[in-house]
């Protein structure tokens, strides 16, 4: 399990971070199929959506097969996976 709280950790140090736990996991022979991304709501922590995007594109882009372009909505990303 990979917990980070974006309210310490920079945006930058948290993809490297689940990066390294990602590598980790494959390491030792469990690679990750699902991601489950989850945290406090937006109406409670304004501008988390935009953090956790923005932390999860860059970790998509650079550890992911497939990346997910910046126009698509959720449920168009979901609907391609």
């Amino acid at each position: 399990m990979c917990v980070i709280d974006l309210e310490r950790v920079a945006p930058d140090e948290a993809v490297r971070v689940v990066i390294q736990w990602l590598d980790d996991c494959a390491a030792l022979g469990r690679p990750f199929r699902v991601l489950n991304v989850a945290g406090m709501r937006e109406s409670k922590a304004p501008g988390i959506q935009r953090t956790v995007e923005m932390v999860m594109r860059e970790v998509l882009s650079t550890h992911g097969e497939r990346t997910v372009a910046p126009e698509e909505t959720d449920s168009q990303v979901f609907d391609r996976l």
